[in-house]
């Protein structure tokens, strides 16, 4: 399985210059493999909220996103439940200063490493080198 971070996601919906990248990697992709969480819904929401607030794209563009960002989930993904182990975990990723691990990301790694999730598909600098420490598989852009 491969777990989407929202970072990797985002491309997908809203022009960034990695759209094009990104679209080409998930095309190689099995769909019945990808999964994301219900933290990236939550944070693809807020990134878009962002995006909105600072007038960097409309409501309208905002509202597109989400409707296609939710039939891609109903269509081609596994909406993974962080649970309070999940928490835990990233919890425990926190502690380690060494990583600079921000909370979303630490949760994205305690489910990656909870659910046995095959590889981490990222746009996060930070968080593929934490990932790579952890002895997670990471795909980034070329």
């Amino acid at each position: 399985m491969i777990y989407l971070d929202t970072s990797f996601i985002l491309p997908l919906f809203i022009h960034e210059t990695a759209s094009e990248k990104v679209a080409e990697i998930l095309k190689q992709v099995p769909m019945d493999e990808l999964a994301i969480s219900l933290w990236t819904k939550t944070e693809f929401a807020s990134a878009l909220a962002r995006r909105v607030r600072m007038k960097e794209i409309s409501p309208k563009i905002a509202e597109t996103a989400i409707m296609r960002f939710a039939q891609l989930l109903e269509e081609s993904c596994e909406v993974l439940t962080p649970s309070a182990e999940d928490f835990e975990t990233a919890t425990k990723l926190l502690q380690n200063f060494k990583t600079g691990l921000r909370a979303g990301d630490a949760l994205h790694l305690a489910i990656t490493i909870n659910q046995h999730i095959d590889s981490l598909y990222t746009l996060d600098k930070e968080l593929a080198k934490a990932a790579i420490s952890l002895n997670i598989t990471v795909k980034m852009l070329d």
